[in-house]
């Protein structure tokens, strides 16, 4: 890429060297800042098996039941209050 101040362009080669664009400076930056998303914007977007509508969708078909998080000791409070002194005992 080569940029020439006094005509104010820019000149893009590509990587083989076959091929040569010359741009206004300006249509060079609207064009180079184009791809770039606006701020708090999301840039990264997923397709196929990661996209969130796909999950979504296998979750509601698996419709797998949810796991208890609040389970019942099988001990009672007096042993791991025990348990607990013991522990503390060692340190």
């Amino acid at each position: 890429m080569e940029y020439s101040p006094e005509q104010a362009r820019v000149t893009y080669h590509s990587k083989d060297g076959k091929e040569q664009k010359t741009y206004d400076a300006l249509e060079w930056l609207a064009a180079f800042g184009l791809p770039c998303p606006g701020t708090k914007k999301k840039s990264i977007r997923y397709y196929g098996v990661f996209a969130n509508s796909v999950r979504g969708r296998q979750r509601k078909r698996e419709h797998v039941d949810p796991i208890p998080t609040v389970l019942e000791p099988e001990v009672s409070s007096e042993a791991f209050r025990r348990n607990w002194a013991r522990l503390i005992r060692k340190v």
